[in-house]
């Protein structure tokens, strides 16, 4: 039997985000708004997979890489309880909206994710994602984020 499920990367933000003289002001698309190395290397490692992904934003949760968004500070670390829930299941809303509306895909169960992010956003959200019926991989599990920036450098190198 053949597997066809489609699969998506969900990527972490990051704390390390772009600054210019109107950093709160300006609005960039999401993408180049994160400037870690981590970030960048778990992009190119997705894109060079040819996935279509989306990021988690500690701000907005789940949005397209072309959303555009103000420089913020908000950590996930910093939240509530009772926030961090509410961000982990309107996350998980607002990609099955996506996967609905843009992608026209209407049994979650056709659906595999790649979470790359660390435990505070994927965590409880692979949980979630799981109950609906999507299948989720976490390929970075337990990984330090040194770990991690080698994970990602080899794939995308080799």
């Amino acid at each position: 039997m053949t597997d066809t499920r489609k699969t998506f990367a969900l990527v972490g933000c990051s704390k390390k985000k772009r600054v210019s003289k109107n950093s709160f002001s300006d609005f960039v698309p999401a993408r180049e708004l994160y400037t870690s190395d981590l970030f960048q290397k778990r992009v190119a490692h997705v894109e060079s997979r040819g996935l279509p992904w989306f990021i988690l934003s500690a701000k907005s949760g789940c949005i397209a890489p072309i959303t555009p968004l103000r420089l913020y500070d908000i950590k996930m670390g910093d939240k509530a309880p009772i926030d961090v829930a509410a961000w982990h299941v309107g996350a998980a809303s607002q990609f099955v909206d996506l996967l609905y509306h843009d992608w026209d895909i209407r049994d979650l169960k056709e659906v595999e994710v790649e979470l790359h992010a660390g435990s505070n956003y994927s965590k409880p959200l692979a949980d979630i994602l799981v109950l609906l019926g999507i299948r989720v991989i976490l390929p970075v599990r337990g990984m330090g984020i040194g770990q991690q920036l080698k994970h990602y450098k080899e794939s995308v190198s080799s």
